[in-house]
């Protein structure tokens, strides 16, 4: 996405992950913040008897 709009140029590649908001990821929806980190809880699950379970929010 990032390369397809701003070519091999790092700095228009920075400049446009900084503008992603609501990005539909694999885990959810993703958005990066002023610093470039992204904002997303994070649910941390295991498989126990089949199934998922939350191990840690």
């Amino acid at each position: 996405m990032a390369i397809e709009k701003g070519g091999y140029n790092s700095e228009r590649i920075k400049n446009i992950l900084y503008g992603v908001k609501n990005y539909p990821g694999v885990n959810g929806s993703l958005t990066f913040d002023s610093n470039g980190d992204v904002i997303k809880s994070l649910v941390i699950k295991t498989v126990r008897n089949g199934k998922f379970i939350v191990v840690k929010q």
